[in-house]
């Protein structure tokens, strides 16, 4: 009797041990973790589902809330799918890995990717880019992992080769913050201080451009003029419309603190035919580049009907969860397509602000001694001198005309009717030395563009020379790179045009050209150094942008497309989103397809297409260079897994898709002939379209 009593005393006391351990709570409670199959949530946003829901309730369409820890990053190397672990990168802060997703879990001590679901932050619905923006683990590398997030999204039954969340437009981080839309419609306009000090475009740099209002990134789109025809103050600024695409008015880049901001204008048409405005930001990443360009044009919703009689004011609230450096929108829709009048815009903010009060303009000193300032990086320019004035110091927006020895600077000068700029010994005493600088506004480096100017001397002298320089700033310090351009030794004003400077070693490096003057005066000869025409601008060949642009038609190919079927081939003439493309494929055995385009031209350097599978068609695409030249590497093929394409299905032929980045390919080329084509194979069903060369 006392051995079952002592037995059931344990068994009690084991009961009573279970139980308490099974009342204390994780760090985060995610409701439903480690539950069967059966569903703990009903995918509201106080009820969300659990990632063991989520693939239960994948189907495509469902969209619902979805409450998880943020495990894992996916490697930047990985294609189209998680083949195995190697593709993931766990950890507290992963590194290299992909910008545009990443996985979540049940539980944040989760470590195989089985168990995990795939989050696409690729979305184009209104809210998917602020969510990208505020978790994308590469922008925001400095938040430790597990972190607990519920995520509104569509729930798809494959993304990354796992089940998960597409089109995400909201989330909710652990302390409360919301992002994004959360289905109740946008913020409610936020108090506080106009931050925004160039809103009433009261101040120009020239007719075309207003104060404040020239981006160093391409955000700026379209035709600028100053307008009499204000709401207040003596100007507003007047965006000239297009049918063919949305043109926008943005902002000089400024980076804004963490908080909740609205960006309010006036608006109205500048034609009886009336005009569209909408109001927005985009996100701005190293170098002045658009972060993700083919998603992340952040917009409020459109403010239609506006008229010529009347101005209509219009805002936007957006939140950002981290300081991000931002370009202010404006766009002018091309559906009507016309005029649009802007004036006084305003941000306001009770909680955020431009970092260190905006962009103060670097003072020279012993670091910096030409005060150079790269802050507001311009894309090109050219600089003819037509403005020069005889025998007077040169002076013009964005330039630095300095000089380091002596007191005189380049000056305007005129020779045989031609302006141009010269650095000359005039005025400096015998035996002394003058250092004379001239110096570009700061522009981001692109290869694709050639960097050239004039040069002419008078009275040359051992004693004197003309140097050019890349200079950049580096923690507010000063450097200069001699680029060992050869100039002009002799003659009277004879010009070399077009001398070449080359800034290959600085592709997508923000930095400055600087021609140096330095001379001694010998006797009373005066030694001239002159320039002219000083441009940085795209070299022939280098029109044609190979990233998408969504408003710039991304889906036309700049190439000819099949204007017939070639069965035999199993390569089929169609239109996708519009445009000529290019179906390859078929139905029934053989199911491949194939395709050789026309030749493309010598000296191409870059290959890039749309291609997409047919609908839950599991398709591999081999992309063949022929006929001379290769892929950068060495390589004439390539193959690539294509993702099914929901849009891509029945036997019309005209087609209407969405596209993800992951569906854009890009590829570098070299030694291209004259002869070299571009074929296109499938062994299933597919299509390729937006297909660009340069």
């Amino acid at each position: 009797m006392k051995k079952i009593l002592n037995a059931l005393f344990l068994a009690l006391l084991a009961v009573i041990t279970f139980s308490a351990c099974s009342d204390v709570p994780s760090p985060y409670d995610i409701k439903g973790e480690g539950d069967g199959p059966e569903l703990t949530g009903d995918g509201s946003k106080e009820l969300p589902y659990t990632v063991a829901d989520l693939k239960v309730k994948a189907d495509g369409k469902t969209v619902a809330w979805v409450e998880a820890y943020i495990v894992a990053g996916i490697k930047s190397s990985a294609e189209k799918s998680i083949k195995s672990a190697d593709d993931v990168v766990f950890g507290t802060q992963p590194t290299d890995v992909k910008a545009t997703s990443f996985l979540i879990a049940d539980s944040g001590e989760e470590s195989d990717y089985k168990n995990c679901s795939a989050v696409n932050l690729s979305g184009k619905s209104t809210g998917c880019s602020a969510v990208k923006a505020a978790l994308n683990l590469v922008d925001n590398n400095t938040v430790s992992l597990p972190r607990v997030v519920k995520l509104k999204g569509t729930l798809v039954t494959n993304t990354w080769g796992l089940p998960g969340l597409k089109e995400v437009t909201a989330a909710i981080l652990a302390d409360g913050t919301v992002i994004g839309e959360d289905g109740e419609g946008n913020p409610d306009p936020v108090p506080g201080d106009n931050i925004l000090k160039t809103g009433g475009f009261e101040e120009w740099v020239d007719d075309a451009t207003p104060t404040g209002w020239k981006s160093a990134s391409s955000a700026s789109k379209g035709t600028l003029t100053k307008s009499t025809d204000k709401r207040s103050g003596n100007y507003a600024v007047l965006v000239e419309g297009s049918t063919e695409a949305n043109l926008r008015l943005a902002s000089t880049e400024m980076i804004l603190k963490a908080g909740t901001y609205t960006l309010s204008a006036y608006v109205k048409a500048a034609t009886a035919e009336g005009a569209s405005a909408r109001l927005g930001y985009v996100l701005i990443g190293e170098n002045n580049t658009i972060v993700d360009s083919q998603n992340d044009y952040i917009y409020g919703d459109y403010i239609n009907d506006l008229k010529t009689d009347s101005w209509t004011t219009g805002s936007y609230t957006f939140i950002l969860a981290q300081e991000q450096k931002v370009c202010l929108l404006v766009m002018n829709a091309k559906k009507p397509g016309k005029g649009l009048l802007i004036d006084d815009v305003t941000l306001t903010t009770a909680d955020g602000g431009i970092v260190d009060g905006g962009d103060p303009t670097p003072t020279p000193g012993e670091d910096n001694p030409l005060g150079l300032d790269a802050t507001n990086p311009v894309a090109d320019f050219e600089n003819t001198f037509d403005d020069a004035v005889y025998q007077t110091d040169y002076s013009k927006v964005g330039w630095i005309n300095k000089a380091l020895k002596e007191s005189r600077v380049w000056q305007g000068s005129k020779y045989n009717d031609q302006l141009y700029l010269a650095a000359s010994t005039y005025g400096v005493s015998e035996g002394q030395t003058a250092e004379y600088w001239f110096v570009t506004p700061a522009f981001t480096v692109n290869n694709d563009k050639e960097f050239t100017f004039d040069c002419s001397v008078n009275k040359y002298a051992a004693t004197m020379s003309l140097k050019v320089f890349f200079l950049q700033l580096e923690n507010g310090k000063m450097t200069q790179k001699d680029l060992n351009i050869t100039v002009p030794t002799s003659g009277t004003y004879e010009w070399t045009t077009g001398i070449k400077v080359d800034l290959s070693d600085f592709n997508n490096k923000v930095g400055f050209v600087g021609f140096q003057y330095v001379a001694t005066k010998e006797g009373t000869t005066v030694s001239t150094y002159a320039i002219d025409n000083v441009k940085y601008t795209t070299g022939e060949g280098g029109d044609v942008d190979p990233t998408p642009d969504p408003e710039n038609e991304p889906y036309k190919s700049d190439i000819d497309m099949p204007t017939a079927d070639g069965g035999s081939d199993g390569y089929y003439k169609a239109t996708i989103n519009g445009f000529p493309s290019l179906k390859l494929g078929k139905s029934k055995k053989p199911t491949n397809g194939t395709w050789t385009s026309a030749p493309i031209g010598a000296d191409k350097t870059k290959l890039s297409f749309y291609a997409v599978g047919w609908k839950e068609e599991q398709t591999i695409l081999t992309v063949e260079i022929v006929d001379g030249g290769s892929f950068v590497g060495g390589e004439t093929s390539k193959t690539v897994n294509l993702t099914p394409n929901e849009g891509l299905t029945g036997g019309s032929g005209n087609f209407t898709i969405e596209t993800t980045d992951n569906d854009h390919l890009a590829f570098d080329l070299t030694n291209i002939t004259a002869n070299t084509k571009i074929k296109f194979s499938t062994d299933k069903r597919g299509a390729v379209f937006g297909v660009k060369i340069k």
